[in-house]
């Protein structure tokens, strides 16, 4: 049976269980903090306040959300993980050679929320930030040093924040007639990138880098750089894109299927089989039934986030100087 807690304000944690009418857990890449929809039977039991946590698996979530029906027996709660806290709060640094886990962890000493791991990347960055939300400068550090490794990160939160490498790990193997309930793909060319093209200071073309055939066949969509002026090495060739390939499937309930995680798929009425990276999860408990709904991709993705402003080594050299 489903274990559901509401820990009050005082710490008191009274099982809720019973009360339980319908409830969905979910994340995205882009969304970060996983959502906790809860609707109760509230007719004998009110006295649940905004701020308050409901705990389900262990993990906590917070109250952000309370809605009653107009009887008064029901009650709908959206809650969220820790993470939340990262995209509600905004703040300003200026960070100098500071890699991207030394500013995650900067960044949550000061607003204590704990750390379980932050991958090692030995990239240092020279960025500005001015009035950004803590989640878009963590991930703008850990994009930055994604264009130099090669690399993709995602961010979770179980019982501490957690900032991986997405690889290949021991993903869930979903099976046709055993784990899978039904799949079913779909192909986007809006954010296809075929051409790069590189300026000059004095934004003159310099340089383009591009793939013809897609050219021919979908027509030129191209994106500009400016020229590295501090003489580092791009690697324009990354930023090339191919048309992105989704795979949506819904599954017997399981509640390790999350976001920035890997499955192996075998479904032979598509013919669909191979590795896959999840993009967002949606778990569905009603009644007696979990099912699991995700949203795939073909190759290892992450939010890729653009925050602040870089500062180049020429200004950094002039401001230690003063």
């Amino acid at each position: 049976m489903i274990k559901i807690y509401h820990v009050k304000r005082a710490g008191a944690k009274v099982d809720i269980s019973n009360l339980r009418i319908k409830m969905s857990l979910s994340s995205s890449l882009s969304e970060v903090a996983r959502t906790l929809d809860l609707t109760l039977y509230c007719k004998d039991y009110r006295e649940v306040f905004l701020g308050e946590i409901i705990e389900f698996n262990g993990i906590e979530y917070h109250i952000f959300k309370k809605d009653m029906d107009s009887e008064g027996e029901q009650m709908n709660l959206i809650c969220f993980d820790k993470l939340i806290y990262l995209k509600k709060n905004q703040a300003s640094y200026n960070f100098k050679n500071q890699t991207p886990e030394g500013i995650t962890n900067k960044i949550c000493s000061e607003f204590n929320i704990k750390i379980n791991h932050t991958e090692s990347t030995g990239i240092t960055i020279n960025r500005k930030f001015r009035n950004s939300d803590l989640y878009g400068i963590i991930q703008t550090a850990y994009t930055m040093a994604s264009e130099k490794t090669g690399k993709k990160y995602y961010m979770t939160y179980n019982r501490g924040l957690t900032i991986k490498e997405a690889f290949v790990e021991n993903g869930v193997e979903l099976k046709e007639g055993i784990n899978i309930i039904k799949v079913s793909h779909s192909e986007d060319l809006q954010n296809m990138i075929n051409s790069v093209i590189v300026y000059n200071e004095s934004q003159e073309k310099i340089q383009e880098i591009k793939n013809d055939s897609w050219i021919s066949l979908y027509g030129k969509l191209s994106l500009s750089f400016e020229k590295n002026r501090d003489g580092e090495q791009e690697d324009y060739n990354s930023k090339l894109k191919d048309i992105e390939k989704t795979l949506n499937a819904e599954c017997v309930g399981d509640l390790s299927l999350t976001t920035g995680k890997c499955v192996y798929i075998t479904e032979n009425d598509t013919n669909i089989k191979g590795l896959f990276y999840i993009k967002s999860d949606t778990h569905n408990f009603e009644n007696s039934t979990h099912t699991t709904s995700i949203e795939l991709s073909f190759e290892k993705i992450m939010d890729e986030q653009s925050s602040g402003e870089e500062e180049s080594k020429e200004n950094n050299k002039k401001q230690s100087k003063k």
